[in-house]
């Protein structure tokens, strides 16, 4: 006779979890014949965003056994996230979005491993490491993030699942390098002017307010079970789903959806052959210098470049007042008013590059303190170099120099 327990009243058996084997966590999908968890359990995703509709993409991939998620988020948890955000609550506001997403994703499936990265995509997440994820999924609110995360993907020739959302739609599209359309193909003029109006004409961030998109649970919540599908499409080798340089709309408003073709820009400056380094080094950004990597590549004085730009120096024509000031940052975090002379108050000239050459004031500094992250990949002269640091998927660094790409 089944043991018995009262609740409320009632008399309720008691259920062993492991009594029945076709009750245990996933039995249900694994009754689907093409389902093959091994694979999924496999697998590496990384999720760039982590505000509504990366909430709903962390919980689905948790919830299907993915086994290692990688969410990469700058934000803090604000109480407007609170409402369309399934993983946050009232006492997370302040917090990074990342962490607390990841958190609650492994309390939702403790077999699944979350890595939560606070910081930006072109400077804390390394080409190689979506080099040697799956897949990588784009849950982001600008069109910045989104023309940074395609220009990086292309490069480590990772593919990539963009989504986007308003109060009426979602969309979802795929993209392959080497194969169809890429997200900067179809730029409108529009999206260029919003793009390039947080810069100053000199290059650096204006102080401006964030645009708020009326968005709701509800696209966000389609957008990403389309993506989450999509990933399993993608890790099945599936012929179903989305073709790459395809795109899904789903309409709220008249409940219709399609797909289309996206055009190829055959100018497009995303469309680039991946990167495969060369060398990989020991050395991580907190200790390798430019100087010190251009060297290690053979060639010393060569340039070396970071992928971005940085603030070099400040002149100030005028004056002269801290004439040629090194400033040595990345231009993403330096603001138009940084530029104002302390000496006269006219506006300073700034010196933008990407390319460390060895008459440069960032040549002997700490890559990290230029903005660059642990297991980078960068090209020294005509060489890309892996450089070393912590693995962030949790694999031990490389600690020796290698030539190729095995």
């Amino acid at each position: 006779m089944a043991e018995m327990t009262h609740i409320g009243g009632i008399h309720v058996p008691v259920t062993s979890h492991d009594a029945d084997p076709g009750d245990r966590r996933g039995a249900r999908e694994r009754l689907q014949p093409w389902w093959d968890a091994e694979r999924i359990e496999r697998s590496r995703i990384v999720v760039a965003g982590a505000g509504a509709i990366g909430n709903e993409l962390i919980k689905g991939l948790a919830l299907i056994g993915v086994g290692t998620i990688l969410v990469i988020d700058l934000d803090t948890i604000s109480p407007s996230n609170l409402s369309r955000s399934v993983l946050f609550r009232d006492d997370d506001v302040g917090q990074p979005k990342a962490v607390v997403a990841a958190r609650r994703a492994m309390e939702l499936n403790p077999a699944v491993t979350v890595i939560p990265v606070v910081g930006d995509l072109r400077r804390d997440l390394a080409l190689s490491t979506m080099r040697s994820a799956d897949l990588v999924l784009g849950a982001l609110d600008n069109i910045e993030a989104r023309f940074t995360l395609n220009r990086r993907t292309r490069l480590a020739g990772a593919p990539y699942i963009d989504s986007g959302i308003s109060d009426t739609q979602a969309q979802v599209s795929r993209f392959i390098p080497g194969v169809g359309a890429c997200y900067e193909c179809v730029f409108t003029e529009g999206m260029r002017r919003r793009f390039t109006e947080r810069y100053s004409c000199t290059g650096l961030v204006r102080r401006i307010p964030d645009r708020a998109v009326p968005t709701t649970i509800v696209g966000a919540s389609i957008a990403a079970a389309l993506q989450v599908q999509e990933a399993l499409a993608f890790l099945h080798n599936s012929a179903g789903g989305l073709q790459s340089g395809q795109r899904i709309t789903v309409l709220l408003d008249a409940y219709r959806q399609f797909i289309d073709d996206l055009p190829i820009d055959p100018d497009c400056m995303a469309h680039v052959l991946p990167v495969a380094p060369e060398h990989r080094l020991d050395a991580g950004p907190e200790s390798l210098t430019p100087a010190a990597l251009a060297s290690a590549a053979g060639d010393p004085d060569g340039g070396v470049d970071l992928g971005f730009d940085i603030v070099e120096a400040f002149h100030c024509p005028s004056c002269g007042a801290g004439a040629d000031q090194p400033v040595c940052r990345p231009a993403a975090l330096v603001f138009e008013d940084e530029a104002i002379c302390p000496g006269c108050g006219g506006e300073r000239q700034v010196r933008l590059t990407a390319d460390i050459l060895p008459d440069s004031p960032a040549r002997n500094r700490p890559l990290a303190t230029l903005g660059v992250a642990a297991r980078e990949i960068l090209r020294a002269g005509t060489t890309w170099v892996e450089i070393g640091g912590p693995d962030p998927w949790g694999a031990p660094s490389t600690v020796h120099l290698a030539h190729g790409d095995g």
